[in-house]
């Protein structure tokens, strides 16, 4: 019998319930109490819920701090959790440790990932495909009966005109629609929405590239082209529009800044600066120890123009954890421990 008294004390002697204590992804919540920092949770999510009402103008920014080990990690994952449930766009970067002339390119590349995650099984279920389509019915709201797709990419490329967008993106992002939108109905790939999302995730494309994907690219050489800083800026713009027309904040997570260094810092902040001047619909959330991040302003790394009005215009800080709820995540760690030996009678007597 393999979950006998003698299977429980091997496990008991060889397992550590409590070896599991760091998170290292937005999804990682293995164990869960809800008493532990609710307040704090609550308030990211009132947070979240402001910003996808849209009406400020800009994009708001919260920031996160507390000792090492405090749980800032956790209540992301938790935040992730709910943001995922409730279908907000959440963007996870945890210990960004890109070069400072690649921090842009960092963040639009795991953004586009996200997004993008079931794209090589099923790119229809894939949130920018959905993010592309409410886009579509928003533009075509004005149009009488079901609209034909040259109709309806014309009043796309016209509401992207408005939202002050170059032709390039609007070709990209409907060159990704339109053949995830075969493969959809059952027709093959033409190869232009896996084009699209390289080209969105900041890659480098070729002639050869540009020629199949049917849209002519700035910035093209001999060589190929990718992106420019302008153009990435663009791409989280109207990815946050597009969140705004699905009533949603776009969530963009920072975990762990606090291992950046000065050049880092410096470009991170004029980064996330300059993307929540132009994207009513972005929260951005940044996370790190307590002492470390307060030091950014103060030092000057971060110039107070871009702290208090836009990267902290909201701020949380994390206490310790009392007694009651650290009892409860202390004994959900035990029963996850212990769970599958239930069926041995001594053990349920016990439990």
């Amino acid at each position: 019998m393999p979950n006998s008294i003698n299977a429980l004390a091997d496990h008991i002697r060889l397992a550590n319930p409590f070896d599991q204590n760091r998170v290292t992804q937005a999804d990682s919540v293995a164990f869960n109490v809800s008493g532990i920092h609710e307040i704090e949770l609550e308030e990211l999510k009132d947070r979240a819920k402001i910003v996808a009402a849209g009406g400020a103008g800009h994009g708001q920014g919260v920031v996160l701090t507390g000792e090492p080990g405090i749980g800032k990690s956790h209540l992301l994952a938790r935040f992730g959790a709910w943001a995922r449930e409730e279908k907000f766009p959440f963007v996870y970067l945890l210990n960004l440790q890109a070069g400072p002339e690649d921090i842009l390119r960092t963040i639009l590349r795991t953004s586009i990932s996200i997004l993008t995650r079931e794209f090589r099984s099923k790119p229809w279920k894939t949130r920018l495909y959905s993010m592309i389509a409410t886009a579509i019915v928003e533009a075509t709201r004005d149009v009488a009966g079901h609209p034909t797709p040259a109709r309806a990419h014309a009043c796309f490329e016209v509401m992207l005109q408005d939202l002050n967008c170059t032709g390039t993106i609007s070709e990209i992002l409907w060159a990704f629609f339109e053949d995830v939108y075969r493969q959809r109905d059952g027709r093959f790939s033409n190869g232009r929405a896996a084009l699209a999302r390289r080209w969105l995730m900041g890659e480098f494309l070729d002639k050869e590239d540009e020629r199949r994907l049917g849209v002519s690219l700035h910035n093209m050489t001999e060589d190929g082209a990718t992106l420019s800083e302008e153009g990435m800026k663009e791409v989280i713009r109207v990815l946050c529009q597009f969140s705004g027309f699905r009533k949603r904040a776009f969530i963009l997570c920072f975990d762990q800044v606090d291992t950046l260094n000065e050049e880092q810092v410096r470009s991170w902040a004029a980064v996330v600066h300059a993307i929540l001047d132009t994207s009513p619909y972005l929260l951005v959330v940044t996370s790190g120890v307590h002492e470390t991040i307060l030091n950014w302003p103060r030092n000057n790394w971060v110039h107070a123009a871009s702290w208090a009005p836009r990267i902290s215009q909201f701020s949380i800080t994390l206490k310790g954890v009392s007694y009651g709820p650290c009892l409860e995540m202390v004994q959900e760690r035990l029963d996850g421990s212990i769970s599958r030996f239930d069926e041995i009678r001594l053990v349920a007597e016990k439990r």
